[in-house]
């Protein structure tokens, strides 16, 4: 029996999950692990990210693929605003 031949799509998924990574991200397109390369032709410029929650002002509970301070920041506890402590 031949060896299964890998994919780019293979190799990317492994390296990212080998690496810590969750998905692809480059200018506002991001796509996680499990669905890579949805667009079905990855972009050079795309570059390993981590999932965060998305920005205020963004569909609540929403994830997106960024770097890692932007991925830790979004999961850090908001500090209340309706001035109450």
């Amino acid at each position: 029996m031949a060896d299964k031949q890998l994919t780019v799509r293979d190799i990317m998924e492994t390296w990212l999950r080998d690496n810590g990574y969750d998905g692809l991200a480059y200018d506002g397109c991001g796509c996680g692990i499990d669905e890579l390369m949805m667009c079905e032709s990855p972009c050079e410029q795309c570059r390993p990210a981590y999932k965060g929650l998305a920005p205020e002002g963004e569909d609540p509970g929403d994830w997106f693929y960024c770097d890692k301070a932007t991925a830790e920041a979004s999961m850090a506890p908001k500090e209340p605003t309706d001035g109450l402590a």
